[in-house]
């Protein structure tokens, strides 16, 4: 069994040097065909005795090469007995007849399988050659068989009938994968790594039963028959081998290489683990429209990974047969629109990748990619609809990108979801656009690291009133110092751990720090809330009102010493779950402040039906009241809306006299900036409040039970009307800004009036 060499196959990497390879091997084997001939002509025929052997293994040498036992569509493998008998027929009869058979039944079989004449004749000359090289291994040995003088292998002759055996493949084979290499421009040990498992099968098979059927040729040749069954169970496991091969490297829905292919494909080109020369790759015939490997221009090796938007619509309204139509049609398109060294695969699903080799810079790969865009938005007619169908792709080039197979697809899965994202059809990847990159993964685990070591600090920034500039109220800030990275910004590590499920236990964490801290600030007699912000986890989350509870009653502080600062954008998700949260928390006498208001999706109708206490205005509004009059309108209806649905509001951002003067004119409630301190740490801020913060007898906190009291009321202080701290000196100026909260007054008593 071989696969014979098929001059459509593959892209033609030196066609000249081919067919002068070809032109040298067929005048090689014809000429010593026809000198075998000569010689031989006169030559004594077979005797009466073993003219019926001879004639039986003729017509079976025949009869293989016109009837192959079975042909594979998919690897062009076909399995032929004519091997077998014409190393049968060597032994019985020797090389010249052998050969003259073989050449008849190759022309007779070229005939009838309309095959072009120079592929017949280069078929003659290496099954002449091969025969040939046989023959010389059993001369050493002293075989010599003729027709008139057959020769019946013994055990004695086991190590000549093996090597026999081995010559003849290694010429054949060499030939055949020569030939190959040539046509596609991969070296020849690379082909004969691939190919030597399934190959192996056929040596075997042929070595051990040519000698038994010359044995039996001699004897009984009608007992022939009795090899057929065994014929067939060994071609037919060694294209069941090779078949399995090709279905593990293909997809079954649209015969394009798979995700196995891609690798070994791409590992080739960028010279990874796959080398070929470590045997690892597919078959020639495993990648579809083109070889697994052969030479490529140079360039940038290219990655897409693209697409398909809103498949499942056409799963769900047209059926899944449908969506495999659809699935089919788009790797039509997308193999038709690639050049020939490029690899179209299919990964799963409606996504697909391209590898595409010797791309000369990032323009040439943009075009490629617009070209399989455009290629996928043409029309599809499907069970009688027009289907518009829309792809994002998603670029990764080597080596700008990355140098290993995993990194590069990992590159192009998160530019093909950023361009998903985007709708910009295709993106190239970008290492400021991935939130899983090493580097990231390495700050998550030393965030989590951090946490469980207590290496998270907490700063706090005052809140003033506008109406007598006191310190009303602080925000907890989480400050994190990297051993090696120094300050990271607390937006990147608060992203981080909204992304990674890490975010409860930091919101844990900062209650507790908060609380803690609280609670010292209230044995003291400064009376101030102190402000948390929570996540949209954390309100999604059915037990953060039993946690919340817990925290106040392990930490001995009442409810109205906290708020709860929720960012407005948390609004968009499971709206049943957060208003049962937040309605929990507010009847617990926890107060709550809606965080970023201006830039998020709140209405007029989520804040009357949710127990918001207070708004906080978002700082890209407050920061342009001095020159621009939008903002400066947009702030003064949002304060009028808000008293008008007795909330409390917050301006945030507040850092310089001007603007504040301009929100004490539009009535604004506090304040909160570095006009009026910076984020301090513990330490630094118990100095301000000592400072702004007139203190009342201290007194052990009335503790809430862990399920919280509903609807506490604050109690008296003493320190609710002291002269202001602020009053009578200029506003204080800070350094650095953050977000803090505030109560409402006409559902809870004012924070300045909280005691201890």
């Amino acid at each position: 069994m071989h696969r014979p060499f098929e001059p459509e196959y593959g892209p033609k990497a030196d066609p000249g040097r081919l067919y002068a390879f070809v032109a040298v091997v067929s005048a090689a084997g014809i000429t010593i065909l026809a000198a075998l001939l000569v010689l031989n002509w006169k030559s004594s025929g077979p005797t009466a005795e073993s003219m019926p052997a001879l004639l039986m293994t003729m017509c079976l040498v025949f009869l293989g090469e016109l009837r192959p036992l079975m042909r594979l569509q998919h690897t062009n493998r076909e399995a032929a007995t004519t091997t077998v008998f014409t190393i049968a027929l060597l032994m019985l009869a020797g090389w010249p007849l052998a050969a003259m058979v073989q050449a008849a039944a190759s022309v007779v079989g070229g005939a009838a399988g309309r095959k072009t004449w120079w592929r017949t004749l280069y078929n003659v000359s290496q099954f002449t050659l091969s025969l040939g090289a046989a023959c010389l291994v059993l001369q050493l040995f002293d075989i010599v068989p003729t027709p008139n003088r057959p020769w019946a292998p013994s055990v004695t002759y086991l190590a000549a009938i093996l090597l026999a055996g081995v010559a003849y493949f290694a010429v054949n084979l060499f030939l055949v994968w020569q030939a190959v290499a040539i046509w596609t421009g991969v070296s020849l040990r690379a082909i004969a790594l691939r190919e030597w498992k399934v190959e192996l099968q056929v040596v075997g098979a042929s070595v051990v039963l040519a000698p038994l059927i010359t044995v039996v040729m001699r004897h009984e040749p009608y007992l022939i028959v009795l090899f057929i069954p065994i014929l067939l169970v060994f071609y037919r496991s060694a294209l069941a081998f090779d078949e399995s091969e090709w279905q593990s490297l293909h997809d079954p829905l649209t015969a394009l290489p798979n995700r196995k292919a891609l690798r070994r494909q791409a590992e080739l080109l960028l010279g990874s683990p796959g080398d070929p020369d470590q045997g690892g790759l597919s078959s020639l015939y495993a990648t579809g429209r083109s070889p697994a490997a052969m030479s490529f221009p140079a360039g940038r090796i290219g990655l897409f990974l693209l697409d398909l938007d809103r498949f499942k619509e056409v799963n769900d309204t047209l059926g899944h047969a449908a969506g495999d139509e659809l699935i089919r049609e788009v790797a039509h398109r997308l193999s038709s629109a690639v050049r020939a060294e490029d690899m179209v695969a299919r990964l799963g699903g409606d996504e697909f990748a391209v590898l595409l080799p010797g791309l000369p810079d990032v323009e040439a790969a943009q075009q490629l990619a617009q070209r399989l865009l455009d290629a996928v938005a043409v029309p599809f007619r499907l069970h009688g609809f027009t289907l518009d169908v829309e792809a994002s792709l998603g670029i990764a080039l080597h080596p700008d990108d990355a140098r290993q197979y995993d990194v590069l697809l990992r590159h192009a899965d998160v530019a093909m979801y950023e361009a998903k994202r985007s709708k910009a059809g295709y993106v190239r990847y970008d290492p400021a656009r991935d939130r899983n990159s090493p580097d990231r993964l390495a700050l998550l685990s030393d965030l989590r690291r951090a946490l469980e070591t207590g290496r998270i600090e907490v700063h706090y920034q005052a809140q003033a009133s506008f109406r007598d500039e006191r310190v009303v109220g602080v925000e907890a800030l989480a400050r994190w110092r990297h051993h090696t990275r120094g300050a990271i910004s607390p937006e990147t590590f608060v992203k981080l751990a909204e992304s990674s499920g890490l975010m409860p236990r930091l919101t844990d964490y900062i209650l507790d720090v908060a609380l803690r801290q609280a609670a010292q600030w209230w044995r003291s007699g400064y009376g101030v809330p102190i402000a948390v912000n929570v996540s949209l986890r954390d309100i999604e989350n059915p037990g953060f009102t039993e946690l919340v509870a817990r925290k106040l009653a392990q930490h001995r502080v009442r409810p109205e010493a906290l708020r709860l600062e929720i960012a407005e954008r948390v609004l968009v998700g499971d709206a049943q779950t957060a208003r049962t949260t937040l309605l929990g928390l507010s009847k617990m006498g926890v107060r709550l402040s809606l965080d970023d208001f201006g830039t998020g999706y709140a209405s007029l109708l989520t804040l009357r039906r949710l127990p918001f206490d207070e708004i906080k205005i978002d700082r890209s509004f407050v920061s342009g009241l001095g020159y621009d009059t939008d903002d400066a309108a947009i702030v003064r209806s949002t304060i009028d809306l808000a008293h008008s649905l007795g909330l409390r509001v917050v301006a945030e951002g507040v850092e310089d006299p001007a603007t504040w003067s301009a929100l004490e004119g539009y009535g604004c409630d506090e304040a909160q900036g570095w006009l009026v301190s910076k984020a301090l740490p513990a330490g630094e801020i118990c100095a301000l409040l000592a400072e702004r913060v007139p203190t009342s007898a201290p007194s052990a906190p009335q503790v809430p039970s862990a399920k919280g009291p509903a609807g506490a009321k604050a109690a008296p202080s003493a320190s609710a009307n002291p002269s202001s701290v602020l009053k009578g000196s200029s506003v204080p100026k800070g350094t650095a800004a953050s977000k803090p909260p505030s109560a409402n007054p006409a559902r809870n008593s004012p924070p300045e009036q909280l005691s201890a």
